[in-house]
């Protein structure tokens, strides 16, 4: 497999969860400016959608989009246990909180990456991502991570939330399940890994 990633996006996730499942897998950086690839590629050519994360399979077909991206490759380590069984409710249930992670929070960084900073719209923006971090934070109350006490995909995905807080200057003291949970999650070796590597691109 290959991922194609911009260093410190979204694809982190997809990244971090490629460690985790001990999956064979290369990496190729995309600059999201121009839509070339680190090989001098036309990026476009892989995604027509021009965006990362981007993996290509073994069979040459393509997954976008970072949830679709991450339930496949859980499901190909059933053993690690990353998402609930196919069928269950609990899998329906980690269907909906990784729609709210793309959702109600990723979305809500826009107003952050904009070129232009529109004050007014970052404001709206911290006031909806401080619900969403309110909902997560009653959520880890009696839990280790955001779907129980073991490790998902879900936990991947909000750890690029919670990087891009620290980028951002948004401060976590507010929720500290959310913020224990941050330091919890930089301490596995995959997450130091990706990280280590994607500081190597600034």
């Amino acid at each position: 497999m290959k991922l194609f990633f911009y260093p410190h996006a979204c694809s982190m996730a997809i990244h971090i969860a490629l460690k985790e499942s001990s999956l064979e897998f290369e990496t190729e950086f995309v600059d999201l400016s121009t839509k070339i690839t680190g090989s001098g590629f036309d990026f476009l050519k892989i995604n027509p959608k021009g965006a990362v994360p981007t993996l290509v399979l073994e069979n040459g077909k393509v997954l976008t989009e970072v949830t679709t991206i991450l339930t496949y490759l859980a499901d190909q380590v059933p053993e690690k246990n990353l998402i609930p069984k196919v069928g269950s409710f609990e899998r329906y249930e980690m269907m909906s909180l990784l729609s709210f992670i793309s959702m109600d929070i990723h979305k809500n960084f826009s107003a952050f990456f904009y070129n232009k900073k529109i004050e007014s719209w970052i404001e709206v923006s911290k006031q909806k991502l401080s619900r969403s971090f309110d909902f997560l934070e009653s959520k880890l109350q009696s839990n280790q991570f955001l779907d129980g006490n073991e490790i998902t995909i879900a936990d991947f995905y909000f750890f690029v939330m919670l990087h891009w807080c620290d980028y951002f200057s948004i401060d976590l003291e507010k929720w500290p399940k959310i913020l224990n949970l941050k330091y919890k999650l930089e301490k596995r070796t995959s997450v130091q890994e990706v990280l280590k590597f994607d500081s190597s691109f600034v």
